[in-house]
């Protein structure tokens, strides 16, 4: 399965997963920690992302459409009088989702569910692979879906969408979660997934 995965290949995309993951759990105590850090790892994470090709700018710009919660966050924190936090969780959350999304698009995911098994031997392979995969390709597709809704409300009203879109767009998402679930059952659920290629376990 190739979830997001973006070619052509760079050179994020030759490291191994496990050296990505857990630099990305290292940066993660590392930002926690120590957020001084934040101010140097942002615009790198965000250079990085737009190393990865067209897939990696057309993320960043997804990312950058969030800056309304970015902006209510700050505007909170300055108002109970703390806007250096508000700014440091904002800058915490913009690097860490950057630097997410490079791991996503440089790393297989059978690959990145080899490593997964290795670290919790116990889990199903299979189940948390199918888990995973829905996730990554779900959420891009229901939020691409409600931004449809969006842009239909503008061009036949003058007036705002707020409410009157969650309704239909919550139906039409159940529509869809009932359709992936018949699908799943019709191939078998988890047991009709094939299993992760030994070469690929061996080389990550």
């Amino acid at each position: 399965m190739l979830s997001l995965y973006s070619l052509p290949e760079t050179w994020w995309h030759r490291r191994r997963a496990g050296s990505k993951l857990l630099a990305l759990c290292v940066l993660c105590v590392l930002l926690w920690w120590w957020p001084v850090f934040l101010w140097l790892l942002l615009p790198l994470s965000w250079a990085a992302l737009c190393s990865l090709g067209p897939q990696g700018r057309n993320t960043l710009r997804w990312l950058l459409r969030l800056w309304p919660w970015w902006l209510a966050v700050v505007l909170w924190q300055t108002w109970v009088g703390q806007w250096e936090l508000g700014l440091t969780v904002v800058a915490r959350w913009a690097t860490l989702l950057a630097c997410a999304s490079v791991l996503t698009l440089s790393t297989r995911l059978d690959a990145l569910m080899a490593v997964v098994q290795r670290i919790l031997p116990g889990v199903s392979g299979r189940r948390f692979a199918i888990a995973l995969a829905l996730v990554v390709r779900s959420v891009p597709q229901l939020l691409d879906g409600y931004r449809a809704r969006e842009l239909a409300w503008r061009a036949r009203s003058l007036r705002p969408a707020r409410h009157q879109l969650i309704a239909p767009w919550l139906v039409d998402t159940l529509r869809d979660s009932d359709h992936v679930s018949l699908a799943l059952q019709a191939r078998g659920g988890s047991r009709g997934l094939p299993a992760l290629p030994s070469s690929t376990i061996g080389d990550n």
